[in-house]
């Protein structure tokens, strides 16, 4: 005797298994590419054409040192939640600072940039 719930419920099972199997490997992509990236905080010490230095907390340690980043108009650059670019973002010595680079690239160029918003200070 012929049962076709019987193929529809092992093609469902199926497709749940390739789309589990699936998911699966984009977690462990989106993991991957994120484990990458470090963010540190501190607060800005100098700014020059295309670079700004950090004086970077550790947190753990109780400690700071200085580190200094590339900056580029490629750069994500946020101030408070206002994106902006490069030009507009008028970085102060002395303000707070979250950046986000990529460990995997050669040199500290930052992919993401965080400052408070003046209203927030």
């Amino acid at each position: 005797m012929f049962e076709p719930t019987g193929i529809i419920n092992k093609e469902a099972g199926s497709m749940k298994r390739i789309t589990d199997v699936l998911l699966g490997a984009a977690i462990i992509v989106a993991t991957a590419a994120a484990v990458h990236e470090v963010t540190y905080l501190g607060t800005v010490t100098a700014v020059t054409e295309g670079r700004i230095e950090v004086m970077v907390v550790d947190e753990r340690a109780g400690t700071e040192s200085p580190m200094t980043f590339a900056v580029s108009e490629e750069t994500e650059i946020f101030r408070g939640d206002h994106r902006m670019t490069l030009a507009d973002a008028a970085f102060e010595v002395g303000e707070r600072i979250a950046v986000t680079i990529n460990r995997e690239v050669a040199g500290d160029r930052a992919l993401t940039i965080r400052l408070a918003d003046h209203h927030e200070e």
